[in-house]
């Protein structure tokens, strides 16, 4: 699917941080990335971007993690084929989550394609509420605040770089997609290694 993220950008520019929090219940990683983006030229709060989608992130795996409990497996095996949710996926999901316990939530935010599964088996497994909610708070914090400060060093550089450009417009979808590029490929990097650890402790068993 195409973003146009210039034009993402001058929405959130117009609707402030009602908008800039609902993006992020739906769609954290770009939402951080730009959020912090905008700070760095003085359209948003630095730290209120932060709080803001802090928020947003945690909200969002809240529900992730209601619609496995409430739901439960059949419910979440029916209607998740969308989201790529298969059996064999949340067996393996599960059996992960039973060998890192709240840990595996802290893990996950920082792979790609792992964390809305495991925030769903959760759920599904009916992990204790206020276990789920300790670990998911540090890992939200971390995550955004982190995602959300690459995007401002980012956006400095953009404001440097921007009398320089005639299509200041072009350089802000380049600059932001070369910065979730990156992001993506630092969450990979961290999913690879653990995946190797987890190999390496299995056979060590």
């Amino acid at each position: 699917m195409h973003f146009d993220w210039s034009q993402i950008s001058q929405e959130l520019i117009h609707w402030g941080y009602p908008l800039l929090f609902f993006f992020s219940l739906v769609e954290g990683l770009n939402i951080m990335f730009i959020g912090g983006f905008l700070a760095a030229q003085g359209y948003f709060n630095l730290y209120a971007v932060m709080f803001v989608l802090f928020l947003g992130d945690i909200g969002g795996d809240l529900i992730w993690y209601g619609l496995g409990r409430w739901g439960g497996r059949r419910f979440v095996l029916k209607y998740g084929r969308c989201l790529r949710i298969t059996k064999e996926r949340l067996d393996k999901v599960e059996n992960f989550i039973h060998l890192h316990g709240g840990k595996a939530l802290l893990m996950v935010k920082f792979t790609t394609g792992l964390c809305l599964i495991t925030l769903v088996t959760s759920g599904v497994v009916k992990m204790r509420f206020k276990k789920f909610f300790i670990y998911d708070f540090i890992g939200s914090v971390g995550w955004s605040v982190i995602t959300v400060l690459l995007g401002y060093l980012f956006g400095a550089s953009f404001v440097l770089l921007k009398s320089r450009f005639e299509s200041a417009s072009l350089l802000l979808t380049v600059a932001i997609l070369v910065g979730v590029g990156l992001v993506y490929f630092i969450r990979s990097r961290v999913k690879i290694r653990n995946f190797a650890n987890d190999k390496r402790n299995a056979g060590d068993a």
